[in-house]
């Protein structure tokens, strides 16, 4: 009975940890570009983006609004996807994210480099697979899920491509996280399981 007892315990505190864990990043702002209707032209370029969502942190630049066709294996979310062209970024305004995550496709196959400048200076670089030359012909990825995390804050993402085309990655699914719990509050957490498990160990 002791023994089930201490199990329950055990459970309902690793799920409570779980659960405090998944709710880290709570304040999250998902954009996935289908609130904006297309401007009814076929160039892909008819509709560029660039302050439409600076009410929600982010500026775009470079970029363009894309309409997915409906066969298409980049499919994400429909009907639209941020099309990047050659200097393509994402900069973020007011409070900087701490987690950015997004769905990346290369338009042409090759491979799509991401490089994240974070708020103390430093850089992380991410890439989706894809074709680099003929001695690095991988199998292109679609609908690579690229994230981005730091206590420092997220400042800015620059986008391009092995081609370096006008329209070279399709990006959708855009979210960013802005809260993480106080570090104190997990401290005390985990200190308090471990005082169980060492209390009920004990009694045994």
């Amino acid at each position: 009975m002791r023994a089930s007892n201490l199990r329950s315990r055990f459970s309902t505190c690793f799920f409570g940890l779980l659960g405090l864990l998944g709710s880290s990043y709570a304040s999250a702002v998902v954009i996935n570009f289908d609130d904006i209707e297309r401007i009814d032209d076929p160039f892909w370029a008819a509709h560029p983006l660039s302050t439409e969502y600076a009410d929600r942190g982010l500026i775009i630049d470079g970029g363009f609004l894309g309409l997915y066709d409906a066969d298409s294996e980049a499919l994400a979310s429909s009907p639209n996807y941020l099309q990047g062209g050659p200097y393509f970024s994402l900069s973020f305004v007011g409070t900087l994210p701490l987690f950015v995550s997004m769905l990346v496709t290369s338009s042409h196959e090759d491979a799509v480099y991401l490089d994240a400048r974070l708020g103390d200076g430093t850089h992380l670089a991410r890439q989706v697979a894809g074709w680099e030359g003929p001695d690095h012909d991988t199998p292109p990825e679609i609908k690579k899920l690229i994230t981005f995390e730091s206590t420092s804050g997220i400042e800015h993402i620059d986008i391009s491509a092995f081609y370096f085309l006008r329209n070279s990655a399709m990006v959708d699914d855009l979210e960013l996280r802005y809260t993480v719990p106080e570090p104190g509050t997990l401290v005390l957490f985990l200190a308090g399981l471990l005082a169980l498990a060492r209390k009920r160990l004990l009694k045994k």
